[in-house]
């Protein structure tokens, strides 16, 4: 049961590539540095753990497309979408590993 539209959001992204979001790759966040450069030999933490943004929504859903477009509009340059956070092991402590920050203010497209 998602409870918030932020969760919802995040959700539907996903749900375009697959119904397990588990199986998404994931790991790709390990392959970039936070200035944006492909790293030679990526280090692969345990686990990720995605802290969410600043970004504010209403807390209804929207009803429609158009609705939800209107809502991403509102996203302004340099919006927090999520601060990363990962384990090297089991047993390690989360560590800060950078942020997900819009590079733009949000636009729609023929895609969604």
């Amino acid at each position: 049961q998602v409870e918030n539209f932020k969760q919802w959001v995040g959700g539907q992204k996903f749900n375009q590539a697959t119904n397990c979001i588990n199986k998404l790759g994931h790991s790709d966040l390990c392959t970039w540095s936070q200035n944006g450069t492909k790293a030679a030999e990526p280090i692969f933490p345990w686990i990720i753990h995605l802290e969410p943004g600043n970004i504010h929504f209403p807390p209804n859903i929207p009803v429609t497309v158009d609705e939800l477009m209107k809502e991403y509009s509102k996203i302004p340059e340099r919006s927090l979408i999520y601060t990363l956070h990962a384990k090297a092991s089991p047993k390690a402590e989360l560590e800060h590993v950078g942020v997900v920050e819009t590079a733009s203010k949000c636009q729609t497209s023929q895609y969604g």
